[in-house]
């Protein structure tokens, strides 16, 4: 291959025109309120145009364990169905009770977190044309992606993680602030290590070994630097700089408990760890409850299982059937790994 190669400060090189140089972005946030009513609601997307866009979901937070007063055992409420119908964002809850949120790490006690959570990224349908500046194969959407909804990389690092749920990794707090929308991916560089991430242990692994890590940030302003590549938009807005790695597109791939996942598109796949979840096993009349984690079956196959014990009280007679972390089907994203590193 011949062109102009890029070295940002994160990430591999890559060649600017590039075919496979697709940025996404951020185009909005769905935070949705748990209702005591089993079925659909509605609420609106607050995306501007949005049938110019092929859309990406990527689930944040998708199920949540709670307590019914009075009750021994543990229930669950999961988003278990969505879709866009015109203006509105539509969702479908499995489970309604009068709850008392029960899971210790889990992150609707934080103030700041709703008690599920959707985020919508896009790129644009048709490629954009201009009888001006540089022409690019790949990148051509940078010039219309408003700068605060462009995905960047922050960080891309391979780090050593301790095994056991009190030894978690966590990420540079300058990476990982919440106006910033943070995503983190991750891959174990050992197939078979499960892991996961939560804002109380960090990124947890099943066994010592060393993690890939990709931080992506928006609603980044740009700054032109004093050497390398510099990209404007018509108003004279900088829409990219060779600082950083844009957010590629990735792989959508449905992600369900008997099959978990398989990326074909892509060879090495990275995931957000953060769409864990809750499973119990019942133990002659006890509860026993473990944190779900992620781990790569192959080098494009993923699945879900048991990382972590988090307690267990007495169930009575009527003990949970199944589990939150083996009912829900969802998407789950994965971007390529050699997009970010050199391997």
């Amino acid at each position: 291959m011949y062109g102009m190669y890029i070295k940002p400060d994160h990430g591999s090189s890559f060649l600017l025109d590039s075919e496979k140089n697709q940025p996404i972005g951020f185009l909005s946030r769905i935070d949705m309120p748990y209702s005591l009513r089993e079925g659909w609601k509605s609420t609106p997307h607050n995306i501007q145009d949005i049938n110019k866009y092929n859309i990406i979901f990527i689930p944040r937070i998708m199920s949540r364990t709670f307590k019914t007063q009075g009750a021994y055992d543990w229930g669950s409420c999961n988003i278990t169905n969505y879709k866009i119908e015109g203006n509105n964002f539509l969702y479908y809850g499995d489970n309604g009770s009068d709850p008392i949120w029960k899971d210790p790490e889990d992150d609707a006690w934080s103030s700041d977190d709703p008690y599920f959570r959707m985020d919508i990224y896009g790129y644009l349908k048709e490629r954009p044309k201009y009888d001006y500046g540089i022409q690019l194969r790949g990148m051509n959407n940078i010039y219309n992606l408003n700068s605060e909804l462009r995905g960047y990389c922050v960080y891309a690092e391979l780090v050593g993680v301790s095994g056991g749920k009190e030894n978690g990794w966590f990420p540079p707090k300058e990476f990982f602030l919440n106006e910033n929308n943070p995503m983190l991916f991750a891959r174990p560089e050992k197939d078979g290590v499960t892991f996961c991430y939560n804002k109380m242990r960090g990124l947890t692994v099943s066994e010592t070994c060393k993690v890939y890590v990709v931080i992506f940030n928006t609603n980044l302003r740009l700054q032109a630097p004093k050497s390398g590549v510099v990209i404007y938009n018509e108003k004279k807005e900088i829409t990219y700089t060779s600082k950083y790695k844009p957010l590629h597109l990735g792989q959508s791939t449905w992600f369900d408990r008997n099959n978990g996942g398989t990326f074909e598109q892509l060879k090495k796949p990275m995931i957000l760890p953060d769409s864990h979840f809750v499973n119990w096993v019942v133990n002659r009349g006890y509860m026993d409850y473990y944190r779900t984690g992620y781990y790569f079956m192959s080098n494009n196959k993923v699945g879900m299982r048991d990382i972590y014990y988090l307690g267990g009280e007495y169930g009575g007679p009527y003990g949970p059937s199944g589990s939150n972390g083996y009912k829900t089907n969802y998407d789950l994203y994965g971007i390529e790994l050699s997009d970010y590193f050199n391997i």
